[in-house]
């Protein structure tokens, strides 16, 4: 499992340099799914609902 944990926080401080550089394509708007037993990574899109207190327009 320790594996595991260093590979997540990897990924985590990886978007966060491409946030505050503004190199690269964050994975914002999406899910990044990882699954270690494959090492096989799917994304999904989220979209964002109008009345949502979190993502919606204000």
């Amino acid at each position: 499992m320790a594996p595991l944990v260093g590979t997540i926080g990897s990924l985590q401080a990886m978007e966060a340099i491409k946030l505050l550089s503004g190199y690269g394509t964050p994975a914002s708007g999406k899910i990044v799914i990882y699954d270690a037993m494959t090492c096989q990574f799917r994304e999904m899109r989220l979209m964002r609902h109008p009345q949502c207190e979190v993502c919606g327009s204000h």
